[in-house]
């Protein structure tokens, strides 16, 4: 794939968090292996060095979520199992977008200087933080890594495709929770014009 062109691109890495990511996190996605995990990481090395802006998507939640009668407890604000797997980014060249709404000028400030950004959700939808769609007002491509694909990276892919953003997945950098599942949500996406190459159709170009 042939990408000649950066202007209104952004990286979206989804919920990459030890909660998700670790074996040992409080909801672990299986599928997250040794090779997803340097896949994202990858992908994530050449953003940085080719200038294009990081929005890493955070699940975010109080310690009594009504989602935790759903599911077990994780990513709860404060703990370690909230925080990023791969502690990329200090506090210095990161800027969080909050679940309450924010002045439309913090975002573009944000935007324009800090190298990544995370968004903060307690839902499987990120468009539910009343932010989301002012953050991505511009992007006109988007690629996405992350977990997991039969929830959160789906319900991305799907919202950003329905702003009108071109989106490519990486496919060796995001991983799923039942294998039935994400082979559905795979087609579901491409169905909704989401495009999947591989690390190396992305990574190298500038």
């Amino acid at each position: 794939m042939n990408i000649d062109d950066l202007e209104g691109m952004v990286l979206v890495e989804v919920d990459v968090q030890n909660d998700f990511i670790l074996k040992d996190g409080g909801l672990p996605v299986m599928g997250a292996d040794c090779a997803v995990r340097a896949a994202i990481m990858k992908t994530h090395g050449w953003a940085r060095e080719c200038g294009i802006p990081i929005i890493a998507t955070m699940d975010c939640h109080a310690p009594d979520d009504p989602e935790f009668k759903s599911f077990p407890p994780h990513c709860v604000e404060g703990t370690a199992g909230y925080d990023r797997w791969d502690s990329s980014g200090s506090k210095k060249d990161v800027f969080v977008v909050p679940l309450r709404e924010i002045p439309e000028e913090d975002i573009l400030d944000a935007l324009a200087y800090c190298p990544m950004i995370q968004i903060q959700k307690n839902t499987i939808d990120l468009f539910s933080n009343p932010n989301a769609k002012k953050l991505f007002e511009g992007v006109k491509k988007a690629i996405v890594t992350g977990v997991a694909t039969d929830y959160c990276v789906k319900a991305v892919v799907l919202g950003l495709r329905n702003l009108g953003v071109e989106v490519i997945v990486i496919k060796e950098a995001i991983a799923g929770v039942d294998l039935d599942a994400s082979a559905a949500a795979v087609d579901e996406m491409v169905s909704a014009g989401a495009q999947f190459v591989l690390t190396d159709d992305i990574v190298g170009q500038k």
